[in-house]
């Protein structure tokens, strides 16, 4: 509800772990050598959007009495997300592309 009334994201801060290594092949023998090897932990990726009661959102573990406390509606479904403080929703559609031309094999 907050990100709603401060036009805000309902995001989360995606991070990694990072292992880097350089090896070379020797031609003669085929054997492979690590050269340099280093390990960054934490590097902070992007911020991606949290769909509303899914298993990363706070309302996912709440029965209705706690959604009432906290401001969100009892009876709401999720499977949208919060951005700028507007509700987003992803539809999927199917269809061919314009200025496309498309040949079948016939079935005859």
């Amino acid at each position: 509800m907050m990100c709603r009334l401060r036009d805000l994201n309902y995001e989360s801060l995606v991070k990694i772990d990072l292992h880097y290594s350089r090896s070379s092949i020797n031609s003669v023998t085929g054997e492979e050598s690590v050269k340099y090897r280093k390990e960054i932990p934490k590097i902070e990726l992007a911020d991606i959007p949290v769909m509303v009661r899914s298993a990363w959102c706070r309302t996912s573990e709440c029965d209705k009495d706690e959604r009432v406390e906290i401001g969100e509606c009892p009876e709401d479904q999720g499977g949208y997300f919060i951005v700028k403080g507007s509700e987003k929703v992803v539809v999927g559609q199917e269809r061919m592309a314009y200025n496309f031309v498309y040949t079948f094999k016939s079935k005859i």
